[in-house]
């Protein structure tokens, strides 16, 4: 939080009020005010004074209190910073309820993935687990690379148990041995997905087109997408659609298919 959570409001402008050693000053504005004066105006023309975006919840359950507050996930992440703040200044804080999210996609990128042999709630994963699953499932070859990892270190295992019992000190040489195959194979196993990668270029790129219109920016795409696009498909039925998958004591991302 800043000293001042507040900005002044009049014809010239909203600017924030800065601390200042000498008073305080109107950002972006010349001149430095007595904080007396200040505070004697915030008395008699509260209007002038308009909170931050920290601030603000306070503010508006001042005015009109809520039993609950339902909001987004950037929203509900600044009420959660001000449980203090309420009880300073003894007023009652009003439960927190995360709301639905609803993301969007068209059956033919739904289709685009089952053929990749990707479902919806991967396109959730990070980029790397995501490309990982979609290469590996379409390799055998992968598969037995993997197989084939686990198995060596379970042979050297084995031959590490019975040095032991010729020879005790053998123990950590098997130990280092086995680190330095290890750390081999792996990177062996990378350049193999790298290879892998290119040769399944196509795919990864159909699977990141599909993502940026469902993640448009990487972000959600409620917050980038406009309804009317999805009415100008569906119809008065979009909304219906909307309603019947909405439940509002439980908080969740929901796919519908358009």
């Amino acid at each position: 939080p800043r000293e001042i959570n507040l900005f002044y409001l009049d014809r010239l402008g909203r600017n924030r009020i800065v601390q200042d050693v000498n008073g305080v000053s109107i950002d972006g504005r010349k001149g430095i005010r007595n904080t007396e004066v200040m505070l004697a105006e915030l008395d008699s023309e509260a209007s002038k004074f308009s909170p931050n975006v920290l601030l603000r919840p306070l503010y508006q359950e001042s005015i009109l209190p809520n039993l609950a507050y339902i909001g987004g996930p950037g929203e509900t992440a600044y009420w959660l910073e001000l449980k203090a703040l309420f009880k300073e200044v003894n007023l009652p804080m009003p439960l927190l309820e995360l709301r639905n999210s609803f993301l969007f996609i068209q059956q033919k990128q739904l289709d685009k993935l089952a053929s990749l042999g990707l479902e919806v709630k991967d396109l959730f994963l990070e980029e790397g687990d995501w490309m990982r699953k979609l290469i590996i499932e379409e390799e055998d070859e992968m598969h037995l690379f993997v197989s084939e990892h686990a198995q060596i270190m379970d042979v050297m295992e084995v031959m590490k148990e019975k040095a032991k019992k010729i020879d005790p000190t053998m123990e950590q040489v098997f130990i280092g041995e086995t680190v330095r195959l290890n750390k081999s194979l792996e990177n062996l196993e990378k350049r193999l997905f790298k290879a892998q990668k290119l040769k399944n270029e196509v795919k990864i790129k159909q699977v990141k087109n599909i993502l940026e219109k469902v993640f448009p920016g990487g972000g959600l795409q409620e917050r980038k997408e406009n309804f009317a696009g999805f009415y100008a498909m569906e119809g008065k039925g979009f909304f219906e659609r909307i309603y019947e998958g909405i439940d509002a004591l439980e908080a969740k991302m929901n796919v519908i298919v358009i």
